[in-house]
């Protein structure tokens, strides 16, 4: 989280205060609307662009960053956090947000974009620092490699950073972490075409989630549409409209009816009602997932390898 910083904010042209703005861009991201958060974000740059560089600047550079890799924009993003960390070295000391984390935000889109050599070149270059970083940072840095490894066809070597990152996140108590991590391996598990051990990871994931107290907590979309999956692969199409049917829920609940993350669940949903012989309703899932995909513009949001937490912003 970037501290507090000790200086007014200006008013942008329109008379809105800049943390008024970057309060108002942070509501449309987790509303879901990434194309008005960016707007809202990107006018608020321009405000800060005005004074010296602060801690702010550099978390609104993160923040755009992020939206920008949230909408396939990679280059945009990366050259958005490497700016961001450029100016990292020009700011107060006591203002200054976490340059491993935005370290690490990069090495998320470098492995999202399939740029591999980039993702490893980085992953080399800040793996002594953050050998020596907080468990967080040391636990999002094993998924990051396990993530690479996983883009890079190594599925035991994926599996295995996985595995250690769920090893530090119980000794450390971590317990929101567990969830994520199942989910991850039940995601190498179907690359490997290895379905049952997959259905196995992902009602793990679910189950942790549970265990956590998020039994309604939008960080057990993933790992619900992901089992929903996984349980359709395998002919379990009943087991799968239950799945799905909750994660739609879940994510109509949390973020409204025209979130980008409904995208995958829409689509699977189509499939379900295709075996149980539903046309009409196969059609009616698909036409609202295009039309989600259409006015959000965003990339699949339920990949099946997902992050332990959305740090790119703050």
């Amino acid at each position: 989280m970037v501290p507090i910083l000790l200086w007014m904010a200006g008013a942008c042209p329109n008379g809105i205060a800049v943390e008024e703005r970057i309060g108002h861009a942070d509501e449309l991201l987790r509303s879901g609307a990434y194309r008005e958060a960016l707007v809202e974000f990107s006018q608020a740059l321009e405000c800060l662009e005005t004074v010296k560089p602060t801690g702010r600047l550099v978390a609104v550079l993160n923040n755009l960053a992020g939206i920008h890799a949230d909408l396939d924009n990679y280059r945009d993003s990366e050259r958005l956090y490497l700016r961001a960390l450029r100016l990292w070295d020009h700011i107060n000391v006591a203002e200054r947000p976490s340059r491993p984390g935005i370290q690490l935000n990069l090495l998320v889109v470098y492995i999202q974009a399939g740029w591999l050599r980039k993702a490893q070149r980085l992953a080399d270059e800040i793996g002594h620092d953050l050998a020596t970083a907080g468990p967080q940072q040391r636990l999002r840095f094993l998924v990051c490699l396990g993530n690479l490894r996983m883009a890079q066809k190594r599925l035991g070597e994926s599996t295995e950073y996985y595995r250690q990152a769920l090893e530090l996140a119980e000794t450390s108590g971590l317990e929101g972490a567990p969830g994520f991590l199942w989910n991850s391996i039940g995601a190498v598990r179907m690359e490997q075409g290895k379905m049952t051990e997959a259905v196995n990871s992902f009602e793990r994931a679910v189950t942790a989630h549970e265990r956590a107290g998020k039994s309604e907590h939008p960080d057990l979309i993933a790992a619900l549409t992901n089992l929903g999956a996984a349980y359709l692969a395998e002919g379990h199409v009943k087991q799968a409209q239950t799945v799905l049917a909750r994660a739609r829920s879940l994510v109509e609940r949390s973020f409204g009816v025209s979130h980008p993350a409904l995208y995958q669940i829409l689509m699977l949903e189509a499939r379900v009602f295709d075996r149980l012989n539903r046309k009409a309703e196969a059609k009616q899932s698909r036409r609202r997932a295009q039309t989600i995909s259409r006015n959000k513009g965003a990339r699949d949001p339920s990949a099946f390898v997902v992050d332990i937490e959305d740090l790119r912003r703050r």
